[in-house]
């Protein structure tokens, strides 16, 4: 028997190039799979079609006097009852309701990954959020 010393090191080269190929994959499948923050067409989207998506989603807890049974004052003291109000706090809402879906709270109302995506869009058009 011959002892290779270089060959107990190509295999283990091999084992960490596998290794490092499989963590990158892994890596761009998470990456691929983050919720997109832009809608395309994003110039289309309407300020009626965002007010919509606030009254359904928004509003009942985020306004002055909310409508949720559950609240008596605008949750974390944000009110969202104009567009100006969502453009002064785009950076929380990308944040909370289009990167990630913890907004509306356990997505009592149901909002849609079409309508956070679109929502992000409109943000990032407006503020440059995102």
């Amino acid at each position: 028997m011959v002892f290779r010393p270089f060959e107990f090191f190509e295999q283990s080269c091999r084992l960490l190039l596998l290794a490092g190929a499989s963590t990158l994959f892994a890596a761009t499948a998470i990456v691929v799979s983050i919720k997109p923050a832009s809608a395309g067409g994003d110039a289309d989207i309407s300020d009626d079609e965002i007010s919509a998506i606030l009254e359904t989603h928004c509003v009942s807890c985020h306004s002055e006097e909310p409508t949720h049974p559950a609240y008596t004052i605008p949750q974390g003291g944000l009110v969202l009852e104009s567009l100006d109000d969502v453009r002064d706090n785009a950076d929380a809402i990308m944040l909370q309701t289009v990167e990630s879906d913890i907004m509306p709270l356990g997505n009592e109302t149901g909002m849609s990954d079409d309508e956070r995506a679109l929502l992000g869009a409109w943000l990032a058009r407006e503020t440059g959020a995102g």
